[in-house]
């Protein structure tokens, strides 16, 4: 913010000079020429006063001649004086005058400008807390893209100039979240949201009240880049939410896909076989309740519906003289009603409100009611085929639904055509042979005829090639490795995915040949492979998998046996999908799982611990004030007994030590009650620290009194190194003293010999990123690398479970984050362990340490 400069300009030499006398008297005043000419001025009338003197009064010649010799060094020195002395005084004088008053004023706008850069530093932070806030809930995963938005909006008032007094509301698309009392008004901030540079809604900010005016009506120009940044966060969250839904739908598309290859290509599935399959699949990838999947008689023109006899089921009330699965064309070649609108228009079509479409000629009465419709032609080129419809999803139908029914339409038509094609050829083999037999004698007509059929063959089987080729350019489409093979696990055939899966040049080169041998270049079948087995049962089968190129991966394996007519598995597609990152997606959630109940636990535990601890912490003041009241009779009892012990210890020993037990009473209370409170901030996913200057030493002998006890049990010698001139550090007492029981605990249950040793070394050092360094060891049982790699997982623990939790370590880790350091282990197997904490100077630009 900027400030205008206020009070007089500065004082300076040139300032002070032009204070001087100007004029026709500046001779006299500023050079010595003045004080020369002044001079010679005096002695001349000096001179002219003595003569005159002398001519009238003789007889005092003498007496009159010393009296002027005065007067006249007196007048000689008088201007000299005057210049060279009391001018220079006078003028420095008048010149701290004027810089005192510019110091002054200097000052005093000094302070105006700190207190208004604070300010504004606070707006700034209030921005930030803001932006930070949005962050975390993204972080969140359990938090859906409504529940961010709805958040956001009740962040948005506390980061502006007057946060009482605004209210936020965003609107994306015909959804819209807003903060409390949220109403429109004159006083509005605004800012679009954009995904992929499209308008998905916009971002609001109104004042309930009307403010002074500033950058931008009662707003400030940083509450505009504010707004902005709020709406670009939004939009990244959007975007990130849509590629996610993309992604999914992706997936459940590829695999929909997949599994409608097999009967696509069997020649022993049948027409309804096919239908109910993609209808089912439909169903389930638009979420619709009801559907059906027909053809059209290349004949008749009449559609056939393959599917109908389920929704005619107890569903249905419409009467059984009524009830038909083919539906004619009408006489004008125009399909009638609402379900022969895509059929007349070859175009996909969907509606929110049947009864009210264009083409809607209303129900029969007992039909099933349609809230919602669906309908994609089913093309073979430019020839209508058939058609998929689907009704009634709970939510209104979309673009995306339209391409996913369009997508399974493209491979519902390839079907058709090798049914067709299929057909056509039984047919014209067929007919072959009854015309053969009826024109026996008819020799010459009959091989004419047979040319015609041989043509036709021909051409059947050419369009069988093509849909082949077709088959495989869709086949290639999928994105997921697909491998066809025999029951003898030769390769047939893969798709393109595959081909880069298995690192393949040109597949040809494969084909044919076993697959350990193709694709491994093994002699012999892979070790526990169950491809063979799956193949040979005949059912559809999945299993997983260490990866097959990188062992290092996880992936799901699903088989798809192809039977022959006779109903025999003699050939399989297997569907290869990596599940690496799925399956580290479920651990974690697990983790989170047991994180959330074990928050849960916690607070139940910290509630009982606090009500014993209430009662130590309340009574021992009052144990302290009980002894305070009794320790002088004891001291003048002893005063004549020098030998007086107590617990085989000198009483001046016992005295104190009596004290330093209260003390680590009131401490380990004090310790109890802000675990307790950290367990409470851990159960509400909070985390507040305290941060400020501590003694180092003084930490470590309180955390030392805590676990000091249970070291010397299990510990033959405990080695500290601790230097007496160790400095403050700026960090939070509370995590660091946990940070180090844990450490020295841990060391001490890992110790398992007779000669067990635990050092503790705490050392400063030279630079602010390694600013302090706190070792702990011990000669215990060790680690192998597999355990080390795990050991600061949550419920990791090599131990007995009666011994440890698995959280020590997680916890520790966690602290040592939180105080922005960072923890390395060094550990053998047999030889003991090393940890070394390593805490930044995170004050170190402070000059002043208290």
């Amino acid at each position: 913010m900027n400030m205008e400069k206020k009070g007089k300009a500065p004082i300076t030499q040139d300032s002070v000079a032009s204070e001087r006398p100007t004029g026709k008297y500046a001779l006299f005043s500023h050079s010595p020429h003045g004080a020369l000419i002044i001079m010679a001025l005096s002695i001349f009338v000096y001179e002219a006063v003595v003569m005159l003197l002398f001519s009238f009064l003789p007889t005092f010649n003498k007496w009159l001649e010393a009296v002027l010799n005065a007067g006249l060094l007196l007048a000689l020195l008088s201007p000299t004086l005057y210049y060279f002395l009391f001018r220079p005084l006078s003028r420095h004088i008048a010149e701290r005058k004027l810089m005192e008053g510019a110091l002054r004023e200097a000052h005093q706008e000094l302070e105006e400008r700190v207190e208004a850069r604070t300010h504004e530093l606070g707006e700034r932070v209030k921005e930030l807390n803001c932006l930070y806030g949005i962050s975390n809930l993204v972080e969140k995963e359990d938090m859906t893209v409504d529940e961010i938005l709805q958040k956001t909006a009740e962040l948005i008032p506390k980061a502006w100039k007057y946060p009482d007094i605004p209210c936020g509301r965003l609107t994306v698309g015909n959804q819209e979240c807003k903060s409390e009392s949220c109403i429109d008004t004159d006083w509005k901030q605004t800012s679009d949201i954009t995904v992929s540079g499209q308008t998905m809604g916009k971002v609001e900010v109104c004042y309930l009240e009307e403010k002074p005016e500033s950058d931008e009506g009662p707003f400030l120009k940083e509450e505009r880049n504010l707004i902005r940044a709020i709406a670009e966060r939004l939009g990244n969250i959007l975007e990130a939410a849509k590629a996610k839904e993309s992604l999914l739908w992706e997936s459940d598309m590829n695999e929909a896909l997949s599994e409608l290859y097999v009967p696509l290509i069997s020649s022993s599935s049948t027409i309804e076989d096919i239908t109910n399959i993609i209808l089912d699949r439909s169903k389930k990838l638009t979420k619709s309740e009801h559907g059906y999947v027909s053809s059209i008689d290349p004949q008749t023109g009449d559609q056939i519906g393959h599917t109908l006899s389920e929704m005619m089921g107890d569903l249905c009330k419409v009467s059984e003289d009524k009830k038909t699965i083919s539906f004619p064309r009408g006489e004008n070649g125009v399909y009638p009603g609402l379900w022969g609108h895509s059929l007349n228009i070859k175009e996909p079509f969907y509606t929110s409100s049947p009864e009210t479409h264009s083409s809607s000629k209303g129900l029969p009465d007992g039909h099933i009611p349609l809230r919602r419709f669906l309908s994609v032609p089913v093309m073979l080129g430019e020839e209508l085929v058939g058609q998929i419809a689907l009704a009634n999803k709970e939510e209104d139908y979309t673009d995306q639904d339209v391409e996913a029914i369009r997508r399974l339409a493209e491979f519902y038509a390839l079907a058709i055509q090798r049914i067709r094609a299929e057909e056509a050829l039984k047919q014209a083999q067929h007919t072959l042979e009854r015309r053969v037999n009826v024109r026996t004698k008819e020799l010459v007509q009959a091989n004419e005829q047979l040319s015609l059929e041989i043509e036709e063959r021909k051409q059947t089987e050419e369009k069988l090639l093509q849909a082949k080729s077709t088959l495989q350019s869709v086949f290639d489409g999928i994105s997921d490795p697909l491998i066809m093979m025999d029951n003898n696990l030769s390769v047939k055939m893969l798709n393109d995915a595959a081909r880069r899966f298995y690192r393949v040049g040109d597949y040809k080169e494969i084909v044919n040949k076993i697959c350990y041998e193709a694709l491994k270049g093994r002699s012999e079948p892979c070790e526990g492979c169950e491809v063979p087995r799956a193949i040979s049962s005949g059912k559809r089968k999945m299993f997983e998998r260490k990866g097959f190129m990188d062992p290092e991966r996880l992936e799901n394996v699903v088989v798809y046996p192809i039977k022959d007519k006779a109903g025999k598995a003699v050939e399989a597609i297997l569907h290869i999908r990596d599940i690496t990152e799925q399956k580290l997606f479920e651990k974690q959630l697990i983790q989170s799982e047991k994180l959330a109940s074990l928050g849960t636990l916690v607070s139940s535990i910290a509630h009982e611990i606090n009500n014993p601890n209430s009662f130590i912490s309340f009574n021992t003041p009052i144990l302290k004030e009980y002894l305070e009241e009794l320790i002088p009779i004891v001291d003048l009892y002893a005063e004549g007994r020098p030998d007086l012990e107590f617990f085989h210890m000198p009483y001046p020993e016992f005295r104190k030590d009596l004290y330093r037990l209260l003390d680590n009473i009131e401490h380990g209370s004090r310790r109890i009650s802000s675990v307790l409170s950290d367990l409470r901030e851990f159960s509400r996913g909070k985390d507040f620290r305290e941060e400020k200057w501590v003694d180092l030493k003084s930490l470590i002998e309180k955390a030392l009194a805590m676990c000091e006890v249970k070291i010397k049990k299990t510990v033959k010698s405990f080695v500290k190194e601790i230097p007496s001139d160790l400095p403050k550090v700026y960090t939070d007492p509370q995590a660091l003293e946990q940070i180090l029981i844990n450490l020295l605990l841990n060391a001490a249950q890992a110790s398992d010999k007779d000669n067990s040793k635990v050092e503790l070394s705490v050392a400063d050092g030279n630079s602010w990123l390694e600013k302090t360094i706190i070792k702990v060891s011990d000669n215990g049982c060790g680690m192998d690398t597999d355990t080390r790699k795990h050991i600061f997982d949550p419920f990791f623990t090599s131990k007995d479970r009666s011994h440890g939790t698995g959280l020590g370590l997680y916890v520790t880790q966690n602290l040592v984050a939180g105080l922005r350091g960072r923890i390395e282990v060094e550990s053998k197997a047999g030889e003991g362990s090393l940890f070394k904490v390593i805490l930044p100077d995170k004050e170190r630009r402070k000059k002043k340490r208290d």
